[in-house]
């Protein structure tokens, strides 16, 4: 019997686990113009989720980037508190992340800079950590519901996207789980009945 309540609560914990697995219900898909971004400017590009929303889990995704212009480079990307339409400023290709010099504090949230080599195209993904999905809502509740995401550049590169995944909910997969709980319980019960026939005809 112990074994029988053993392997109901493994496929339980494995149920639980499959059902809770990561996946983003939302997505809002940037695309530079000419589908390339220039070291001489750094860019912000408004993005708004709408008013009220409140963000459980977000990643930001820079696919099939390349470093074009010399031996290597490196990309700034940053959320920020703002809410401008969307630029771009002229930094003269400057060292360093140019929004971290406009920007202090806990109006801005470094979310990655990713180094890179001539002519390597890289897809890199940035997963939000707790403490930065804390700031992007305290952006959007400052913005109505918008933030900036900022990206400077140091080389030139070509992009074909920046994609921007989030959840506004935690709902766990109830259908999922409790399907796999009934099929738990079911095992259960069929055992149980087993061992109390046997031991009725023994």
């Amino acid at each position: 019997m112990k074994k029988i309540c053993i392997i109901a609560l493994l496929a339980g914990i494995c149920g639980y686990a499959q059902a809770t697995v990561v996946s983003y219900a939302n997505s809002i898909t940037i695309t530079p113009s000419g589908g390339a971004i220039d070291g001489a400017n750094a860019y912000e590009w408004l993005v708004n989720l709408g008013s009220g929303v409140s963000v459980t889990g977000a990643e930001i995704d820079i696919n099939n980037i390349t470093l074009t212009s010399v031996s290597t480079g490196k990309l700034y990307t940053d959320l920020l508190n703002s809410h401008h339409a969307t630029t771009s400023v002229s930094d003269g290709d400057a060292a360093g992340d140019y929004w971290g010099t406009q920007f202090s504090g806990a109006n801005i949230s470094q979310i990655g800079n990713a180094n890179f080599v001539q002519n390597v195209t890289q897809n890199p993904v940035y997963t939000l950590t707790t403490g930065q999905v804390s700031s992007l809502n305290s952006y959007l509740a400052s913005n109505g519901g918008s933030f900036d995401l900022g990206i400077d550049p140091d080389c030139h590169y070509t992009v074909s996207s920046i994609v921007i995944k989030y959840n506004t909910s935690s709902i766990p997969d109830i259908s999922a789980t409790a399907f796999l709980l009934a099929l738990g319980l079911l095992t259960v019960e069929i055992f149980r009945r087993k061992v109390v026939v046997a031991k009725v005809q023994s």
